[in-house]
């Protein structure tokens, strides 16, 4: 039985409907699932396909993220040090000026002499200058404050100088120096200062002795930072001489009373490599490299910095426990771009005690984590 015009038309216009209906479910699909639309129809004509989903690891699977972590350690022959620039200073600098208005009638010593302590350096011949001290026609001496050498002559004999307590701006006469003791200083920064102290050990380094280190210790150490730079002063005297001549300047001084010396503290003789045992003498005005060595860290946990993350400038480290990544906050008490060492913070904002010596804390990726995620943590030597 034939179908009438009528029912043709009627299968049709279902025909159309239908692939309508089917046309529209396909793009659903594809909407909500992300489908590439290349991938859809090879599917539906049965060709394989080129794009591949992406696969999935075990780590995405879980939801878990791969980490390495260490321990904190000790290492008692380790020698942790700061190196800061270092400049070599005078034990003693003296600028000698004209308290009375008149004519020089001596002056012997020049540059590079030594001068003793006492010793008549420049004779004045006073013309007076109003004041009740300024006697015309007397004769002012001016004499050596210690046993030096002559580092500037400001005149020579004839010349006219103007009394500096009256007169603002007078140039000195002489500039006196003492350098067989001379003083190598550095700056402490604020966060090392906690492990410093006079007995601390340092290893100089001079630009203009290329190769040569000289280990002494601390003289002394400023009171308080300075508000500049937050920083420390520390001063090492160094006797600049050798070792004969130290032996003969510590007998002079012993019977003295060391009384001329800062502090009756007796500077050190520095030490030198067995391979560099030739004499060293140091120049005030030299520049170079100190090597303060912090032994007080020698015997305490330390960590690799890489553990330290900052957000906000606030320190913070990630500790597993049971397979999950915790987020600490911490204080950093020294890092020397190396090493590390720390101290978690309280819930009442103080440094708190130690973590566990078998806590592993998290060393790489702790920017993909969060406070409790999941991770794979592998134990790694450092």
């Amino acid at each position: 039985m034939k179908d009438t015009k009528e029912q043709r038309g009627w299968k049709s216009a279902l025909s159309k409907a239908f692939t309508l209906v089917a046309i529209a479910g396909i793009f659903y699909w594809l909407i909500t699932t992300n489908k590439p639309v290349e991938t859809v129809a090879q599917a539906a004509a049965g060709v394989p396909s080129a794009v591949s989903p992406p696969s999935q690891t075990p780590q995405s699977i879980a939801g878990t993220i791969r980490t390495k972590s260490v321990r904190a350690k000790k290492n008692p022959s380790l020698e942790i040090a700061i190196d800061q620039p270092a400049f070599v200073a005078p034990y003693y600098r003296v600028s000698l000026f004209p308290q009375a208005a008149g004519i020089v009638t001596f002056i012997e010593k020049s540059i590079g002499d030594k001068v003793t302590a006492g010793e008549r350096l420049v004779e004045i011949q006073v013309t007076g200058d109003g004041t009740s001290a300024s006697t015309p026609n007397q004769t002012a001496i001016i004499r050596a404050p210690f046993d030096g050498v002559v580092a500037v002559r400001g005149v020579d004999a004839g010349t006219f100088v103007q009394n500096a307590v009256v007169v603002p701006g007078v140039a000195s006469l002489m500039t006196i120096e003492r350098s067989d003791i001379v003083t190598v200083s550095m700056f402490v920064p604020e966060n090392f200062v906690a492990f410093v102290d006079k007995n601390s050990e340092v290893i100089i380094h001079i630009d203009a002795l290329p190769g040569i280190a000289l280990r002494a210790k601390v003289s002394r150490l400023a009171p308080s930072l300075r508000t500049s730079d937050r920083t420390v002063m520390a001063e090492v005297d160094l006797y600049n001489g050798t070792a004969a001549e130290f032996e003969q300047f510590a007998t002079k001084m012993k019977a003295n009373d060391f009384a001329d010396l800062k502090s009756r503290t007796m500077p050190s003789l520095p030490i030198l490599p067995e391979n560099q045992q030739n004499h060293i003498r140091l120049l005030p005005g030299m520049y170079g490299q100190m090597q303060l060595l912090l032994p007080a860290l020698r015997e305490v946990e330390m960590l690799p910095s890489q553990v330290v993350a900052r957000r906000g400038g606030v320190p913070y480290i990630y500790v597993v426990e049971d397979g999950k990544a915790k987020k600490v906050l911490v204080t950093v008490e020294f890092d020397d771009g190396t090493q590390v060492r720390i101290r978690p913070i309280d819930s009442d904002g103080k440094p708190g005690s130690a973590l566990p010596e078998t806590t592993e804390y998290v060393l790489s990726n702790q920017g993909e984590l969060s406070d409790g995620q999941a991770v794979t943590a592998t134990l790694t030597e450092w």
